[in-house]
Formats: C-alpha cells, structure tokens, sequence
C-alpha cells in the first residue's frame, strides 16, 4: 500500500513505518479539520484537484488519535470533501505534537512527495521552537530535517524565540541529556559554590547545581592549577615562561578519565586516553596575536579543519550512545 507522504505518494520512512501496522479505521469526514495543519500557504488546490482524480486509489490518511490532528494526508482530505465524500479511510498515529510534526517533515523529504517550501520549514522550526523551547538547536533540526545553523539563525532572529538566558539554564538535546546553554556561566557558579563551601563532596555540589560530578572535579582542577601556576610566576619575570609553565602544568595533571576503569580495562582504552590528552591545550591565554600577517590565512584554515574534526568526533561517539 503506497504511503500518504501529504497525498498519496509510494514509499513511507523507516522511522514512522510502525504507524503502517495500524488497522484502517473510517471516521466522519466532518470530525477532520480543514485546511493543512503544517503547510505556510495551507492547502495546494492543484494538489487536491489531482488527488480527487485518483482518489480511489489513495491510501488512509495519517491522523493522530487523541485529537484528530490531519499529520499526513490533509491534500487527501480536501479531495474527499471536494468529491462529497461523508468518511475517511485514516491510520492512527500516536504520539506528541512535535512527533507528529517531524512525521509529516519525514514523509514529505522522500521522492515523489509534495516537497517542503523553505516557508513551509520555517513555519514547522517556528511551531516547534514555541512547543519545545527547552530543545537544543540540534534536537529541533532533527525534527524539521533542517541543519543546527538554521535553528541558531531563526532562534537568534526573532524576539519571542530567544528568552532571556538565566545562568545555569539549561537545553535538552537529542539524548535527553540536558546541558547548559552558557557552559561557561555554569563554570563559574561551582567555582562560586567550591569558594563558600570548601568541604563539600564532588557529589553534593553537582547535585546542587545540576550537573555532573566529573564536572565539579574539571573546575575543581582547574582551580589547583591556576593557583599552582601563580605560584610559578612569582618565581620568574618572563611572561612567556609563566604561559608555558602554565601549559606544563595543565598536561602534567592527570585527567579525571585516567584512573577510569572503563578505560584501564581494554589496550585500546588506555591508548585511547593517551592520544586524546597529547592534544588537550588546556585553557591557555589566545595566542591569535603571535601569527605572522603572512600566515594569517594558512593558520586559520588550519584552525577550523581541527575543530571540524573534533565536532565530527563529538558527533559520531553521540551517534554510537543514541544506537544503544
């Protein structure tokens, strides 16, 4: 049976194919809403004219069960009501609004769908920014099929999507996992709080301020460090020498993950650790200024083919966590 994909297209996505199992049920035309729940210009009177030629021959519409929302098939629902039509065949979906929105996005990005205008995603990313604003960017571009950038750009650009970020505020990603939206800002409140309370357990800090223990201990060693490396710069007049000590000391303090049985376990997790802190810099002062002007260019480029590895990285061990 071909799929709704927005009015009777062959071919339905992987990731919605449960709904497929669904027994056809018949409900009252009347009951359906009118009009398109997710298209900017609402329905394509072309679109259903089409359809009403060929309706014998599509399939059940995609409809959500609690509240009859039209998630696929609202161009078939039109050509039933233009035909006089008093029932429509349908399918059940079960799920959130925002389920149902990245359905609709899914069944209508393969071939031979009605395709998605730029309007049509902004009008999905706009609906989902409202429903979900807790989401992080790339949750949401998962949703609408749209990459994080555009979610940032929209997000930034309009007033009502962009709330006051309160410190220690927090998005939730595409695992679940909530994390800060000013990392930085976080840093600093439990290096506030290790300040007033000096004896508190790694785990009483994170509970406190919602994050994770190993956290506390990255601040925590930090903390030591810069303490040691002014130690070091009383000793020596050179600000170079202390820049360099600083970075000495950084590498030289084990990494939390280095006592870690997780990766003392396996050869390859002890290798592991070892490559990935040869290129950990720390968190040592900007040396953008100490470029040659010839070799501006050259240096930048270089710079951004290493952060687009390490993001790519960070992206793929996710991917490996989601496929659990």
């Amino acid at each position: 049976m071909a799929s709704l994909s927005d009015g009777g297209v062959a071919g339905i996505s992987p990731a919605f194919d449960s709904c497929s199992l669904t027994e056809v049920a018949v409900v009252a035309l009347a009951s359906l809403p009118v009009g398109h729940a997710w298209r900017a210009h609402g329905l394509d009177d072309a679109r259903v004219t089409a359809l009403a030629a060929r309706y014998p021959q599509l399939p059940p519409v995609l409809v959500r069960r609690d509240d009859l929302l039209v998630v696929d098939g609202a161009h078939t629902v039109a050509a039933a009501r233009r035909l006089g039509m008093q029932v429509a065949h349908v399918r059940w979906f079960d799920g959130t609004w925002v389920d149902a929105a990245e359905a609709f996005v899914t069944r209508n990005s393969i071939a031979n769908s009605l395709p998605l205008s730029t309007e049509d995603r902004r009008a999905v990313i706009h609906s989902t920014l409202h429903a979900e604003p807790t989401w992080s960017d790339r949750r949401i571009a998962q949703v609408c099929g749209v990459s994080p950038k555009m979610i940032a750009r929209i997000r930034s650009a309009a007033p009502s999507l962009r709330p006051a970020h309160a410190v220690g505020e927090k998005r939730v990603g595409r695992d679940g996992r909530a994390r800060p939206v000013r990392a930085g800002a976080m840093r600093v409140l439990i290096a506030q709080m290790l300040d007033e309370q000096p004896d508190a357990s790694l785990r009483t800090v994170a509970s406190a301020l919602g994050v994770s223990p190993e956290t506390v201990r990255s601040v925590r060693r930090d903390r030591e460090v810069g303490q040691e490396s002014r130690m070091v710069g009383w000793h020596g007049s050179s600000t170079a020498f202390d820049e360099l000590a600083l970075v000495r000391i950084r590498r030289e303090s084990p990494a939390p993950w280095r006592g870690d049985h997780a990766f003392k376990s396996t050869s390859a997790g002890e290798e592991f650790i070892g490559w990935f802190e040869a290129t950990n810099i720390g968190d040592e002062p900007c040396r953008a200024d100490d470029v040659p002007l010839s070799r501006i260019y050259e240096i930048a480029d270089e710079a951004r083919r290493r952060a687009t590895f390490w993001s790519e990285f960070a992206d793929s061990i996710e991917r490996r966590a989601r496929r659990r």
